[in-house]
Order: structure tokens, then C-alpha cells, then sequence
């Protein structure tokens, strides 16, 4: 929800004004990026984006006619007011230069200085496909695990058509409550608001959800407990990263074939998720979870691992078989990820790209 300055409330105004230098940049790469999906994710994600921008209640559909006026009026603004332009504008402060949008660290240093009432964090980095990811949040958790920073984030006071529930990267976490929070909603709407479509809180709680309101409460209870197993993922992901080492990303920013991308950042994906997330739920008893991993484990991830997809059982959760699964997984595909890398210092882009679809048509 974008902020609007409001002389009752301390340091508001202050907010209002990081908020909008940092959603115009949200806007310059959305102008360059969000249209290169395919049609259908387009349309649903803005279909999303309006509900952000506009506050519209969270369980109740907005109006179709609305929304494509507002993305009618929002594809325009992008044609006339950023056309051409490819840099993105350094964010302002009173105390000196504006900094460089991606130099996340220091923005954040300047945030903190400024004595706002609420804790505030910037986020700046390259997603999928190189897209720029930028958001402005409040705090509402910092932790530290395995020596790695954790921010949990909920209000958002800008972000941009692409908003992934968690993100690693320096060395640092980050999970945003409130995109998870939209991305269930949207999940649950695509399958009527039924919560076997949602993620389950467990293999016990199936059934229908008759109202909004109850599928308010679920989604709800789910955001926190399964911020948790985000936490994880990308604990994985940082543990990943330590065994593949930095040719692994240069590698990432260098292939420019987005279907060879998608595959690669499954194979880390399922390396992360067999060295920490289903190990330590095992470790845990927390079936629930589980359920929710296994309900969420699809696209490239199912295609090159079909098997995960019925791991532990069909309609239970034997710990056993998951213990075994992720510790046979980490081997597995801690081996592929190496393969990948040595045909890419080996034999360059094209030899990657065949190794990656090799993996796919076996």
C-alpha cells in the first residue's frame, strides 16, 4: 500500500518520500520487464498488482471491467512516461547525495539514521531473468541464523509488478510477508477458495472453505507458520551457493536463454531444499509443512524430479521416506549442478544450454 504524507503521524512524510523516488524505479522496470511474460502470468500478476496499488481488500474479487481500465491506464503510463529510459534514479535523502538504487546497504544506512518511528527496509537486486527488484517495507522481525542476517517484512509502501515472497543474496534474507500473503490469496482464488488448491495446513484439514472470511483466517495462520519453511529455503540456498561457489552465479548472469535459466535455478533450488528445508522439517516432526512443500513443489522442479512430488506418501507424511529422499537428493543433485558448470567452463553457453536440456528430456 503506497503511503501518502500525513502531518499527524511522525515521520510519515519522510516515508511517502522514499516511497515514491523508490516505486518510480519499481515503474522504469516494469516498463522494460513486465511485458515479456507470457500472457496469461501477465494478466494475473496484474491482476494482483492492481490489488496492491489500489487497496483493495484481500477475498473479494475487484471488478474485471476495473482492473483492465487500470492496466490500460497503467500499460500507457509506462509507453509515455518511461519510454526509452534505462537507467534508474538514485534515492534521495536530506543529508546528502541521492544514492545508487542498488547499493541496497547504504540506502538502508541512511534509512536507519533518519530516525523514522518504524523500522524500514530497501530492497534492490536483480530477480529471475535480470529483472530489477526493488520494495520499500516495514519491519517486523530480524534474526539471525547459521551466521545469515533474516529481515521479515510485511506493509509495503512500493514495490513493482514482480514481488517474490523471499530472496537471498549479500550474504543476507529477506522474506515479504505481505507478497506471500497475496500469492496464497491468488493460489486460493484460482482453485475457489478451496484450501486443498491453497497449501493445507495438513493432511487432516481438507475439505472446503464455505467464506472468504474463513479462507482469511487459514491463509493467515499459513503466512505464519510457513514463513518459517521460507526461512529455510533460502538457508538452502545460501548453503547451495557455498558448495557450487561464485562461478555458479556468474554463470546465471551469463546465460541469456531464459527456459536454460528456469532449469538452473531449479536444479539449486532442489540441491537447497534436499541440504536444509527437508531435512530440518524432518528433524522437526513438521508434518504440516511438509504437506505445504509438497503441495507447492511444481513447474520445472516436478519435471525434473517427479518423484518429490508424492514424496513421504500420497495422503500421508512418513518422515522416514523424506529423510531418505532428501539425503539421496542432496548427492543427486548437487552432482547435476556440477555437471552444469563444468559444460559452461568447458564448452560456454552452448554447452550448457544442452546439458540443461538434456536434463529435461531424460
Amino acid at each position: 500500500m503506497l503511503l501518502r504524507p500525513n502531518a499527524r503521524e511522525p515521520g510519515i512524510a519522510a516515508v511517502a518520500h522514499l516511497a515514491a523516488a523508490v516505486q518510480d524505479n519499481c515503474d522504469v522496470a516494469d516498463a522494460q520487464h513486465a511485458r515479456e511474460l507470457g500472457m496469461c502470468v501477465y494478466l494475473l500478476g496484474m491482476r494482483e498488482y492492481f490489488r496492491w496499488m489500489s487497496d483493495y481488500p484481500l477475498g473479494i474479487a475487484p471488478p474485471s471491467e476495473r482492473v483492465r481500465e487500470w492496466i490500460t491506464c497503467q500499460e500507457s503510463r509506462w509507453d509515455n512516461v518511461f519510454e526509452g529510459m534505462d537507467a534508474f534514479a538514485g534515492i534521495p535523502f536530506p543529508d546528502g547525495d541521492p544514492v545508487d538504487a542498488f547499493d541496497e546497504a547504504e540506502v538502508n544506512r541512511r534509512i536507519g539514521a533518519m530516525g523514522l518511528p518504524e523500522r524500514i527496509l530497501y530492497g534492490a537486486g536483480l530477480g529471475r531473468f535480470g529483472v530489477p527488484i526493488f520494495f520499500l517495507a516495514e519491519t517486523v522481525r530480524e534474526e539471525v541464523r547459521d551466521g545469515i542476517r533474516v529481515t521479515i517484512v510485511d506493509r509495503e509502501w512500493a514495490r513493482g509488478f514482480s514481488a517474490p515472497p523471499a530472496t537471498s543474496r549479500n550474504g543476507a534474507i529477506q522474506i515479504r510477508r505481505d507478497a506471500f500473503r497475496r500469492w496464497l490469496w491468488t493460489r486460493a482464488e484460482q482453485h475457489g477458495l478451496r484450501p486443498g488448491a491453497v497449501p493445507r495446513p495438513g493432511p487432516s484439514q481438507g475439505g472446503k472453505v464455505g467464506s472468504a472470511a474463513a479462507c482469511t483466517e487459514q491463509i493467515e495462520h499459513i503466512v505464519e507458520r510457513e514463513t518459517e519453511t521460507l526461512i529455510l529455503h533460502e538457508l538452502g540456498e545460501v548453503r547451495a551457493g557455498a558448495v557450487l561457489g561464485s562461478d555458479w552465479e556468474r554463470m546465471l548472469v551469463q546465460i541469456d536463454d531464459r527456459r536454460t535459466e528456469v532449469i538452473l535455478r531449479a536444479v539449486r533450488d532442489l540441491l537447497a531444499d534436499c541440504l536444509v528445508t527437508l531435512p530440518e522439517l524432518v528433524a522437526r516432526g513438521a508434518s504440516e509443512s511438509l504437506a505445504f512443500w509438497r503441495s507447492n513443489f511444481d513447474g520445472m522442479r516436478k519435471t525434473l524430479a517427479p518423484d518429490l512430488a508424492t514424496i513421504g506418501g500420497a495422503d500421508d507424511i512418513r518422515l522416514d521416506a523424506i529423510r531418505a529422499t532428501a539425503a539421496a537428493g542432496a548427492g543427486r543433485w548437487e552432482a547435476c549442478a556440477r555437471t552444469l558448470l563444468t559444460c559452461w567452463r568447458d564448452l560456454g553457453r552452448d554447452g550448457v544450454i544442452g546439458a540443461a536440456q538434456a536434463l529435461v528430456l531424460n
